[in-house]
Order: C-alpha cells, then sequence, then structure tokens
C-alpha cells in the first residue's frame, strides 16, 4: 500500500530525487505557450534528463499535471517555490 499511494502522487519519490526537484506543469495550456522552449532548457542547464536527476544529484526534474496556473503557463516548483512566465 505505501509503494502503491507513493507511486500515485508526484510529489512522493521511491528513489533519489535531487536535493533541488523542479516540476514542470505538462498540461495542454502550458504546452500551447512555451512548455518545450523551458522543458528544453531546465535539461540543458541543469544536466539532468525529466524523470530523474543530474549525474551529482542536484537537480531532479520532473513532470506534473495541473499546479492551480493555468492562467500563467508554462508554470513550475522549484523546491515549492512558484515560477510562471
Amino acid at each position: 500500500d505505501i509503494v502503491e499511494t507513493a507511486s500515485f502522487y508526484h510529489f512522493f519519490h521511491t528513489k533519489p530525487s535531487g536535493r533541488h526537484r523542479i516540476y514542470l506543469s505538462n498540461t495542454v495550456i502550458a504546452k500551447m505557450n512555451g512548455y518545450h522552449a523551458v522543458y528544453d532548457a531546465l535539461e540543458r542547464e541543469t544536466g539532468a534528463r525529466f524523470g530523474g536527476t543530474d549525474e551529482a544529484g542536484v537537480f531532479g526534474l520532473f513532470e506534473t499535471a495541473c499546479i492551480g496556473l493555468s492562467d500563467q503557463e508554462p508554470a513550475m516548483l522549484l523546491d515549492g517555490v512558484v515560477f510562471t512566465r
């Protein structure tokens, strides 16, 4: 039950997820407003690939469903702090 619950929620991880976790909203609205450019820039600048961490374990990149900021997409959370457009 614990593993099923942890794997259901995007913000719970069962393996190392980086010291700094970045969650990029992957809604349709985000994808219409620059999501792909942000996605590419995050991978390039952090050295991590989405769904994992960089080699040093500093950054973890993850996609997530709506974070309640559809009017400001693309939006992301970096260590719980909101960043938009």
